[in-house]
């Protein structure tokens, strides 16, 4: 049996005033069993196969601000397979389910020039046995967000565009001084 549960992979990419391409993210969860048999004495064979995945997810997440460049290609699956073979073709049985699995794609782009690679996303589950085979996948779900907001005119940091304040906060006072003698204004 192989069995996954609540297991996934993240890819985060955020780059701000920082231009470059970005290489390709793929990502995959995979749940897979094998039986197989040989007849003993008697002729009794029996063989038994089950993968099974439950609320697995890939998740890619590319965000750029003022940073122009090309995203590389995201690849993303989640499979579950079972075998089950015995020698005399007869009495084995594969199982291969999916609960709740999902792939997720975001791309973000603000005023960043350039290309966001292909997305390639798959969920499947496949059973193969001489006797009985299933294969279920419920609630599985891809998806794909895309945002690219490409006005020109945005306020950029830096000395010639939107200024970037930086705040230094610095105490100056000694804790282990004594509250005595101090006075209380009415």
């Amino acid at each position: 049996d192989g069995t996954q549960s609540d297991v996934g992979n993240t890819a985060v990419t955020v780059r701000v005033g920082s231009p470059g391409d970005d290489g390709a993210v793929s990502q995959s969860n995979v749940a897979a069993a094998t039986a197989a048999t040989t007849s003993d004495n008697a002729g009794n064979e029996a063989a038994n196969a089950s993968a099974g995945q439950d609320g697995v997810a890939n998740t890619s997440v590319s965000i750029r601000v003022f940073s122009p460049g090309d995203d590389g290609s995201v690849t993303q699956s989640n499979q579950a397979s079972a075998s089950a073979h015995t020698s005399n073709g007869s009495g084995a049985d594969a199982a291969a389910s999916q609960d709740d699995v999902q792939n997720t794609s975001v791309s973000i782009r603000v005023e960043s020039a350039g290309t966001t690679g292909p997305v390639s996303q798959a969920n499947d589950a496949t059973a193969s046995a001489d006797g009985v085979a299933v294969a279920v996948s419920n609630d599985a779900v891809n998806t794909v967000v895309a945002v690219a907001v490409g006005a020109t005119d945005l306020d950029r940091p830096g000395p010639t565009g939107l200024q970037v304040w930086v705040w230094e906060w610095v105490w100056e006072r000694d804790e282990s001084e004594s509250l005595q003698g101090a006075v209380v204004a009415d």
